[in-house]
């Protein structure tokens, strides 16, 4: 029994694997198109500490408090005043724009 009965037992499927099922994808140019998305969609936090918005110590310490803490990203910088709203939108703005679906990855 393959993970594709267990899916169909409970009625789920991941899209890569409806994709591979259906011969549109083969394993490999999932992998592929998976190592895409791996390598461009950057966490928010990565984002900060590209944009300099956060130093290397501010992010040990966010990670520290989110660990501790069980807050998100968003609420952790917020509680740790260590980025204002419009820096964080500009994040999500960011990120939004240059993240890219699995859909575009496989074109």
């Amino acid at each position: 029994m393959g993970s594709g009965y267990v899916n169909e037992l409970f009625g789920i499927q991941f899209f890569g694997e409806f994709l591979i099922d259906r011969w549109i994808v083969n394993r490999e140019q999932l992998l592929e198109a998976l190592a895409m998305q791996a390598d461009r969609n950057l966490e928010l936090e990565e984002i900060a500490l590209k944009k300099r918005l956060i130093s290397e110590a501010q992010l040990a310490e966010l990670k520290t408090h989110m660990k501790r803490s069980g807050q998100s990203f968003d609420e952790a910088v917020r509680t740790l005043s260590l980025l204002d709203y419009t820096q964080l939108a500009s994040l999500h703005t960011f990120q939004k724009n240059n993240n890219i679906l699995i859909g575009e990855a496989l074109l």
